[in-house]
């Protein structure tokens, strides 16, 4: 626990109101998240991954948490039907209340079962590495295809909406100009081009 020792007592309370056995083995940082950061706990008799949503990215905390639960159903049904048949399921740790995500100080989490030899990669290296993330994302995205669209929320509104995306780059880089920042306009002309 020597990387997080200073918050080890704030971990243990998270994990204690999820109800993981304590004391743990071990805290570490896992993986590489451009948006949430993620612990990696091990315990026993199974590890888990305890994660602290980004809230200025993931405001709407009910939205997602539905999403979650409505994901997760999905994926169940799949199984019992014998439509999908993976090697783990993706299990989320619930609260004694039955919530999933928890706010603790304003900040919030949520924790799952740790994948058996699981791991991160921050940079695709090896067409074996791509392949093997299609793959894994193709059997993820074929059984969502059957998920009624209207069982999900939008936690994140206009995010996928790229007309408005490219908008918005065309009102910053206008604005760039007009307070004298042409020239990190005319090093990203290309990028803004390609829009």
């Amino acid at each position: 626990m020597a990387i997080l020792s200073g918050h080890a007592g704030e971990i243990e309370r998270i994990l204690r109101d999820f109800s993981v056995s304590l004391p743990v083995d071990g805290v570490e940082p896992f993986g590489s998240g451009n948006i949430n950061a993620a612990y990696l706990i091990r315990s026993q008799p199974s590890d888990w991954i305890l994660q602290e949503i980004n809230r200025d990215v993931f405001s709407d905390l009910e939205c997602l948490e539905s999403n979650m639960r409505a994901v997760t159903a999905h994926f169940a049904r799949a199984r019992a039907d014998g439509s999908y048949l993976p090697a783990h399921d993706l299990e989320y740790r619930p609260a004694p209340s039955g919530r999933l995500l928890i706010v603790r100080d304003g900040r919030a989490w949520r924790v799952m079962r740790r994948v058996p030899d699981a791991y991160s990669k921050p940079t695709v290296a090896s067409d074996e590495d791509a392949f093997r993330v299609a793959d894994a994302f193709g059997h993820y995205d074929a059984v969502l295809s059957t998920l009624d669209p209207g069982a999900l929320c939008d936690p994140l509104p206009g995010f996928h909406d790229t007309p408005a995306r490219v908008r918005a780059l065309s009102v910053s880089a206008e604005r760039a100009n007009a307070i004298g920042l042409s020239h990190r306009l005319r090093r990203a002309a290309g990028e803004i081009a390609f829009c």
